[in-house]
């Protein structure tokens, strides 16, 4: 769209601030391009590379791997591609690389960086480019015959969206080609998806996490009070007033009335600019088997009713409902297994920060090292040996282990 062209690199900075960032950190002393160069230490492997994505980018990425000699040929490796946040970048996140790498010596765990971001090059003028970004990783592997089973995404935050919606497209276009070859029979390949507290649209994340209750009513107030004005030829400023004070008004009962009119404009003035970043409709576009998600207690960024897990609220009830029917119906200890398994790992999928009880900004950027399980369902089952709380790591490996069918 035309429009994308003159708005879209702006938003786009906007989005993702972590391309205003520099190479070396003079506060901490840190020098992040050193900390990406190929080398061998603790235990580890790591590898420098870059490839080209859409429109001359060229897109920086790092693999690391445990160097214990592998008998594993590359294509029955598991490749675990993580995506970052708005803020972040992979230089960042090495050591939690290596040390998921060097526990798991069949993973290459891969960081990279978005266009604009560190040493990756080239600008973005819509979302269609930082897929395409992600995109551009994943057929680095393919070429190298990692089949589509073997290979996951794992996005935090503004990655998570993402990574989410690049999933859906890789699983749209192998559904197009499996269409044409007129196969019923044939299963659609995809990558696996972990998707890790990310928004659910990006429409949600401005009203909800960023305007919040008052800005979103004085918005809906002064654009809807114009078209009044203008309607019934009045003074703007005085028709603006009346509906600004009756939306504000309406903020003691619910939010809801300012949201929903707001929302509509602003979903269209994303789509023309940069692109809605529907993050939610891209999951649900997925096979059950090759996604998952987890969210944080009191996220202080991405409020809980702008969340990728508030919007599937009502799929994780009728699947609540259905796991826990099986355990009813179940006959026989493996049946009974699989059902409980299923339910445990939906309710894993909800963690939180001890230490930080009130909503706050550590809860959305805290490893997941730092995150725990808190459901009932857990202390409820001491008699079966089940684990109190896991750690949010642990729940990491399980969703891993799952999607990627590893031992």
């Amino acid at each position: 769209m035309f429009l994308r062209w003159i708005t879209g690199f702006p938003i786009s900075l906007a989005l993702m601030p972590a391309q205003f960032l520099t190479e070396y950190n003079s506060l901490y002393d840190i020098d992040y391009a050193a900390l990406r160069k190929s080398r061998k230490e603790n235990g580890v492997v790591i590898s420098n590379h870059v490839i080209d994505s859409t429109r001359q980018a060229k897109i920086d990425f790092c693999e690391v791997m445990s160097d214990v000699p592998r008998k594993i040929p590359l294509k029955d490796q598991k490749i675990i591609i993580h995506g970052m946040g708005a803020s972040d970048f992979y230089e960042n996140h090495l050591s939690e690389y290596a040390h998921l790498a060097k526990k798991h010596p069949h993973y290459r765990v891969v960081g990279f960086n978005f266009r604009g971001v560190m040493a990756s090059k080239g600008r973005a003028w819509s979302e269609e480019d930082w897929i395409n970004d992600t995109i551009a990783v994943v057929k680095y592997y393919r070429k190298q015959g990692v089949p589509w089973r073997n290979i996951l995404l794992h996005g935090h935050s503004m990655g998570g969206a993402i990574l989410t919606m690049a999933a859906a497209k890789i699983y749209q276009e192998n559904k197009e080609k499996a269409q044409k070859r007129n196969s019923k029979n044939t299963i659609v390949k995809c990558v696996g998806l972990i998707n890790n507290r990310s928004f659910a649209n990006l429409t949600d994340e401005i009203i909800i996490s960023f305007l919040q209750r008052k800005e979103s009513a004085i918005l809906t107030g002064i654009v809807y009070g114009a078209l009044l004005g203008i309607a019934l030829n009045i003074s703007l400023l005085l028709s603006m007033f009346i509906v600004t004070s009756m939306l504000l008004a309406t903020l003691s009962v619910s939010e809801k009335l300012t949201q929903g009119l707001l929302r509509p404009w602003l979903e269209v003035a994303l789509w023309l600019t940069f692109g809605k970043m529907n993050a939610v409709s891209a999951y649900k576009k997925l096979p059950d088997e090759v996604v998952d998600y987890v969210v944080v207690k009191n996220d202080g960024i991405i409020k809980d009713k702008a969340g990728l897990h508030h919007a599937l609220k009502p799929l994780n009830k009728i699947k609540k409902s259905r796991f826990k029917t099986m355990l009813e119906n179940a006959k026989g200890n493996k049946f009974i297994q699989t059902a409980r398994d299923a339910l445990l790992n939906l309710k894993d999928s909800k963690l939180h920060l001890e230490e930080e009880p009130e909503r706050g900004f550590r809860a959305h950027v805290a490893p997941l090292s730092q995150l725990s399980t808190y459901h009932r369902y857990r202390t409820q089952h001491t008699n079966d040996k089940l684990p109190r709380q896991l750690s949010g790591e642990k729940v990491l490996e399980n969703k891993l282990r799952r999607l990627l069918k590893a031992k």
